[in-house]
């Protein structure tokens, strides 16, 4: 019984590192003649228990990493960008091209999709997914990023 209670407490706390620890959510500025985007991830319970978190990409450049409950403010110039995911090796396993105006906001978020389950031995399943985007209207997003927290920026 003693190994159960330390297996749990060993999952939370490897849980906890895949969760965003930032201030709570609160709109950024721009200028007229920029745009901005928000890029976030919902909190959820779901793939929490899995170490690997997906790193994002504006125009080539890493933001970051896409944790749960997290999200990253981006002023941009307006213009096409090009945002995608990667995966632990730095490849791009997703992508989302889009343009914006000057002025103009758009919300991001990630999203996964379940792609197809197989069993294979002593019945277990494994189960793939496909990372990707959602672009997602302002009155809908903004009552999500409520519920997330600010993540910081990776070094460039």
């Amino acid at each position: 019984m003693m190994k159960k209670w330390c297996l749990v407490l060993w999952i939370m706390a490897v849980l906890g590192c895949a969760t965003a620890s930032g201030p709570p959510f609160s709109e950024a500025s721009f200028k007229a003649s920029e745009a901005l985007i928000y890029i976030y991830r919902v909190p959820v319970v779901t793939g929490s228990a899995n170490p690997f978190v997906p790193g994002v990409k504006l125009d080539n450049t890493p933001v970051g990493p896409i944790k749960i409950g997290g999200y990253y403010p981006l002023v941009v110039a307006p213009g096409e960008h090009r945002l995608a995911i990667t995966n632990l090796t730095g490849k791009v396993v997703a992508e989302h091209v889009f343009t914006l105006v000057a002025g103009e906001v758009k919300y991001f978020e990630y999203a996964q999709s379940l792609t197809n389950f197989s069993s294979s031995y002593r019945n277990t399943v494994a189960v793939n997914s496909q990372d990707h985007f959602l672009e997602v209207p302002a009155q809908f997003a903004k009552k999500r990023l409520f519920k997330t927290k600010l993540m910081k920026r990776s070094s460039q």
